[in-house]
């Protein structure tokens, strides 16, 4: 209000005491009062009240209530207040419960049971059980089983048998039951031979004939020669020999098992042996 006019009549710097009264009104430390003229020096009063007021209002520390008149003290009050539900609305730790009013409080219990109903509902630690409803605790009860259920089905270490009805339990055990397969199925050292039922055994059994079948015919250190049948013996001995067969033909004598060759076989091999030897070298 009072800066307009003094820079609509000064176009160049303002004078010494123009710029004094500007630093006065701004509450600079270098303000000289001294300098001021009555009407400027109520001027200077009237800013440094309004800056008050605003820092009042805006809860400031360095608010002094005493110069604040009855009408600006109640407003400072009444924004202090709504600063003060705010913060407890939030659950802030400056909230005062003391400053609120019968209406304010319910509200602020409401939202803090609201806020604790989640907490419970996702079973957080800072759950209050003791400030749900009936209703609400209800709630919680169910999202704590059906939260059970689901660790129960995945074979979670958090599962709790005891909290299960007796069809969650059945559909518990047909879970661990696949998983148990599965693992079964794979070869897995976890598993559990003994939750296999006859079906699932039979099938494990012939899926692990067929592997250890597949090692034996490829001639693989995993193979156990005991798991096979007559008949599988029976290729697994022509495939190791047709085997030992290439390796002697080709000179691997160091993996050339002789005694398996018949006649016709050594034949070859000394024949093959001999063609290298006349080959010229290169």
């Amino acid at each position: 209000m009072v800066l307009i006019p003094l820079l609509a009549r000064s176009q160049g710097p303002p004078s010494p005491v123009e710029a004094n009264f500007q630093n006065c009104l701004g509450g600079l430390p270098s303000c000289d009062l001294s300098l001021l003229s009555p009407e400027q020096i109520r001027l200077v009063a009237d800013a440094f009240r309004k800056r008050n007021l605003e820092k009042c209002l805006e809860g400031a520390p360095a608010c002094d209530p005493t110069l604040l008149s009855a009408q600006e003290l109640e407003g400072v009050l009444s924004a202090r207040k709504r600063r003060n539900l705010q913060r407890c609305l939030n659950a802030a730790a400056t909230c005062d419960m003391l400053l609120l009013d019968a209406a304010e409080r319910e509200r602020v219990l409401a939202e803090r049971r609201r806020r604790n109903f989640a907490l419970c509902m996702e079973a957080s630690p800072r759950c209050d059980p003791t400030l749900l409803t009936g209703p609400q605790a209800e709630a919680v009860a169910g999202a704590r089983r059906q939260r059970n259920f689901d660790n129960c089905r995945r074979g979670s270490a958090t599962c709790d048998p005891t909290l299960l009805t007796p069809a969650e339990a059945e559909v518990v055990v047909a879970a661990s039951r696949s998983r148990n397969l599965e693992r079964c199925m794979s070869g897995s050292a976890t598993c559990d031979p003994i939750q296999l039922t006859s079906e699932q055994a039979a099938k494990v059994a012939e899926l692990r004939r067929r592997a250890n079948l597949e090692s034996c015919l490829e001639g693989r250190a995993s193979c156990d020669p005991t798991g096979l049948t007559p008949s599988e013996a029976t290729q697994v001995s022509a495939r190791h020999r047709r085997r030992n067969l290439e390796r002697c033909l080709q000179g691997f004598f160091g993996h050339c098992d002789p005694s398996l060759l018949t006649g016709p076989e050594l034949a070859q091999v000394v024949d093959a042996m001999r063609r290298r030897r006349a080959a010229p070298r290169r």
